[in-house]
């Protein structure tokens, strides 16, 4: 996530430069977002917690964020489906969403979305531009395949239930990190949509509510290996995640600085230019 000129995204606390701070076993970082990554810095008075944080969204038109949490100790079961194990509900690993209020250090008046369920997971939220929409990922039943692409919508001050974006987005496999652009276009990954090999970083337009087909954003942004997780910072450069370049399957961040060919949707007037 871009927000207020910094990079925000979630890290492995143990490996961090200052990890005898932070408290949970994955938090939330930020950098500056420069060529390097020569600082960064743990977050960890956002929020207090033992548990894994991390994916995190900010509305750019109010002091509103969403982001995502673990419900329960990670290390009780590495499996996140009740059924499977006949657990305890208490040592369920499952992700869910929370909302809450940023006043540039902490987040405060945090509140579970209704939605949240020991059963499955709430995860990967983003913000729209507009602030009125919240795109994020869970297996919750109902849905198409593993997990689905959903958006939860704002009217009056309150969040809707949540809404699957259809079958032009979610397959049989699992659809996760979407990536809203401009209210115009959004980016999402899928490893069940042909593509390259692996997950593969897609996009579809979504102007005005009507949503297109999938299309594949090709090499180099995607390759044989995982690729996932875009965000923009400008109109033709960000990052995203992927690990092709490792021998040990570990998530690196890629910088791309490429025309997108992002085709833009507007509203139509007559007249001469």
């Amino acid at each position: 996530c871009f927000y207020e000129n910094l990079l925000w995204f979630g890290f492995k606390s143990s490996m961090a430069d200052d990890a005898e701070h932070v408290s949970a076993p994955h938090h939330i970082f930020t950098s500056s977002a420069d060529q390097f990554f020569s600082k960064y810095t743990a977050n960890d008075h956002l929020l207090k917690s033992k548990y894994y944080i991390g994916g995190i969204s900010f509305s750019r038109n109010s002091n509103e964020v969403i982001y995502s949490q673990q419900d329960s100790e990670v290390e009780k079961t590495n499996d996140k489906r009740l059924d499977k194990h006949q657990i305890s509900e208490s040592y369920l690993n499952t992700l869910n969403l929370y909302y809450g209020i940023f006043d540039g250090s902490t987040i405060a008046a945090v509140q579970s979305f209704p939605f949240n369920s020991k059963e499955y997971s709430c995860m990967h939220p983003n913000i729209s531009e507009s602030g009125n929409i919240c795109y994020f990922s869970s297996e919750m039943p109902g849905g198409f395949g593993g997990f689905d692409i959903y958006k939860i919508e704002k009217a009056n001050g309150a969040w809707s239930q949540p809404i699957n974006l259809g079958p032009e987005v979610n397959t049989l496999g699992d659809e996760m990190y979407p990536y809203e652009y401009h209210d115009s276009i959004l980016f999402f990954s899928s490893n069940a949509l042909l593509g390259y090999g692996g997950a593969d970083i897609f996009k579809c337009n979504v102007f005005n509510g009507n949503i297109s087909n999938a299309v594949n954003l090709g090499i180099p942004v995607n390759s044989s290996y995982d690729d996932f997780g875009i965000g923009f910072i400008t109109n033709r450069n960000g990052y995203f995640f992927s690990n092709r370049a490792s021998k040990a399957n570990a998530d690196g961040l890629y910088t791309f600085d490429i025309p997108m060919h992002l085709e833009m949707n507007y509203d139509t007037a007559k007249g001469r230019i």
